[in-house]
């Protein structure tokens, strides 16, 4: 198990920021009662896949810097809690042998599916396509989390490769609950956060082995 100080390390390894940014966020999260927390030494906290996923919620809906990161909880409460929407099929990723987003029901909120992903790439689980030969192939950059923090939206994808044509990209798009909003569509100024499967998969490394990979 890992503790929160290689999850920090971690994350800002995986994400290309400094890891003092990360532990800001980090230090909010626990102060939030987000992220577990323990004492020093053999007592020192071991973080889970929810605790992972929280961070980098917070990490994807706020700017990198500034006052924002003191209001890292607000934003892992709020993009955490984003539900699918109504006519969302997970069992689709089950053909990804993402069996951990697979078996979500259809209404889960964005912080279930994160956790569930991460806890799943923990015990062992990849993100798989098939090229154009019907072979078993890795392709972490085939799967995709959208973050747009102007809408209040997130989103997961996945491109299925197949043996022809043609491609076809499955999506869960996470919004807040209620009637569709376009009210977004006023504002010219976006802030749209993307990550591949790598990101999963190295935390759930971490989360298995308490160590980076």
């Amino acid at each position: 198990m890992a503790t929160p100080g290689q999850l920090v390390r971690t994350m800002a390894d995986v994400l290309g920021i400094p890891p003092t940014t990360v532990a800001q966020y980090d230090r909010q999260l626990a102060e939030a009662g987000l992220r577990t927390v323990g004492g020093r030494g053999t007592s020192a906290a071991k973080v889970t896949a929810t605790d992972a996923a929280n961070l980098l919620i917070a990490v994807l809906g706020s700017p990198l810097s500034g006052p924002s990161i003191k209001a890292a909880k607000q934003t892992c409460e709020t993009f955490g809690s984003l539900q699918t929407r109504e006519r969302s099929e997970p069992q689709k990723f089950r053909q990804f042998r993402l069996l951990s987003l697979a078996t979500l029901p259809i209404k889960h909120t964005f912080r279930e599916a994160l956790a569930a992903l991460i806890q799943g790439a923990s015990q062992g689980e990849l993100f798989r396509t098939s090229d154009r030969d019907d072979k078993l192939m890795e392709d972490d950059y085939l799967f995709g989390i959208t973050v747009e923090s102007t809408r209040r939206w997130a989103a997961i994808s996945a491109d299925s490769v197949g043996a022809g044509d043609p491609i076809y990209i499955f999506r869960l798009h996470y919004t807040e609950p209620g009637p569709e909003q376009y009210e977004w569509m006023a504002y010219d100024l976006g802030q749209r956060r993307e990550i591949s499967y790598r990101t999963l998969r190295v935390l759930g490394n971490l989360i298995a082995n308490g160590a980076r990979g």
